[in-house]
């Protein structure tokens, strides 16, 4: 069985949990200890464990309530084995009561082994006030300097609360709980300052990219769980600043260039994605929507206008005569298939340049792709994703593509493929009557942005596959 470390459930439970900074380390000692809210470990002469609070006498019976139902219940005495206290953090004990609970629990775990684990960790926390005070401030110290000297990112900030969570559940005695809220107010201070630096800077920058607003608001949105509501209020105002920059310096170089004689088919489409994705991601409300609408229309009737020697479809790809030719060609090697599990933001028409009747799972096969545009973006990345279906699973991989070369709105590539990504125990098996096949289509992520984040961009491309 694979164990996990404590550290290791510290650092998931941070990292999953978008918890205040001033709430963590109390709730990181719940975690650890894994009896939030309980002040009794009650054992059974039967061997049963349970979490318990506000455990009384009453007669010849004990009354708690259940920790994990929240329903009050008794037990005779005489079904008892023990009734173990938890330490309660920052009390004073006297030593012959700790040496007292130790004994219960020595004798517990001999009788009842299958509660090792509650009894061992409850026999850690006991044991421990027995032991000299370890002195923590240098470790608390090393901290906030390693933070501060850092690079002060959202990751680092988290790091730093789960490692002041684990010295915060060391000292039991809470002898160091004034210093560790003093570095707990440190970082978040620290990091927080920098974040508002940072989102300040970019904001009063004379032009603001679609990239760099989109970064701002995730900046805003990490900061949600951590700043309190001034300070929140203070960061929405300043990211709104940089929205109506972005918004208003983006939509004035488009008026720009369509005011130009001669515009390029490229300028075109760039100008066409960009206002599309300010539809998406920049437009406040019906007013700013219709006006961004309105260029998008304009620019698309003077690109069909004044572009020589292209054919726009109706989804607004700019074909060629070689694309047709080259169309009629491949047709029947492929076949165009839409998931519908799949968003897709339809950007990519994909011309095979190879023809293929199936492809092979073993060895290489080379598959030279053309991409024809109706929009494109700055500061993107290109992609294409593999999707082999077979036996009912659906098998997947990301090609990143370091270098697509746009020119009026085509670009050629070409990709080697040897399945190497397919689990070893792959094997081509037809399911309800679809045959294994492999499809490809062309995916798409802004720059910077995280690894799983490719949106599909094209319909997809499928081959039957073969040994």
């Amino acid at each position: 069985m694979c164990k996990v470390t404590l550290r290791q459930r510290c650092r998931a439970f941070v990292h999953a949990t978008p918890v205040k900074q001033t709430l963590v380390i109390a709730t990181l000692v719940f975690f650890l200890l894994g009896v939030a809210h309980a002040d009794r470990f009650i054992v059974t002469r039967k061997g049963d464990g349970i979490w318990a609070t506000r455990a009384s006498r009453e007669g010849n019976n004990i009354v708690y309530t259940d920790k994990d139902t929240g329903e009050a219940r008794s037990i005779p005495e005489t079904s008892l084995e023990a009734v173990i206290p938890t330490v309660k953090r920052g009390k004073n004990y006297k030593t012959e009561d700790i040496n007292k609970y130790i004994e219960r629990i020595k004798k517990a775990k001999l009788k009842h082994r299958r509660l090792k684990r509650p009894l061992n960790a409850l026999l850690s926390d006991w044991n421990a006030l027995l032991k000299p005070a370890e002195d923590l401030s240098g470790e608390i110290q090393a901290l906030v300097t390693g933070f501060v000297d850092g690079d002060l990112s959202l990751s680092a900030y988290k790091d730093a609360g789960m490692e002041l969570g684990m010295l915060a559940y060391k000292d039991k005695r809470e002898d160091f709980a004034d210093e560790i809220k003093a570095a707990q107010s440190t970082i978040r201070e620290t990091f927080l300052s920098t974040a508002k630096k940072t989102i300040t800077s970019r904001a009063e920058a004379k032009t603001v990219s679609l990239n760099d607003f989109a970064g701002l608001k995730k900046m805003e949105k990490e900061l949600d769980g951590i700043a309190g509501d001034s300070e929140l209020a203070e960061i929405r105002a300043t990211t709104e600043r940089a929205r109506l920059t972005a918004l208003n310096s983006n939509y004035q170089k488009i008026r720009k260039m369509l005011s130009a004689k001669e515009v390029r088919l490229d300028s075109f489409l760039l100008a066409i994605g960009t206002l599309k994705r300010m539809q998406r991601e920049i437009a406040a409300g019906e007013k700013e929507l219709q006006a961004l609408s309105r260029l998008e229309q304009q620019t698309d009737q003077k690109m069909k206008k004044t572009v020589r020697g292209f054919r726009f479809d109706a989804r607004g790809y700019p074909l060629r005569a070689d694309d047709h030719e080259k169309r009629r060609q491949m047709a029947g090697g492929s076949r165009s298939v839409r998931f519908q599990s799949i968003e897709l933001d339809e950007q990519c028409f994909v011309v095979p340049l190879a023809r293929h009747g199936s492809i092979p799972v073993s060895g290489q096969t080379r598959l030279p792709l053309r991409l024809v545009f109706n929009q494109v973006c700055d500061g993107f990345d290109y992609g294409v994703r593999v999707a082999v279906l077979s036996d009912g699973r659906m098998q997947e991989y990301t090609h990143p593509l370091s270098d697509v070369r746009l020119r009026d709105g085509h670009a050629e590539i070409e990709i080697t493929e040897d399945f190497g990504f397919l689990p070893s125990d792959f094997s081509l098996v037809a399911v309800s009557g679809a045959s294994p096949a492999a499809y490809f289509y062309i995916v798409s992520r802004a720059e910077n942005a995280a690894e799983d984040a490719w949106s599909a961009i094209s319909l997809a491309l499928g081959w039957p596959l073969t040994r």
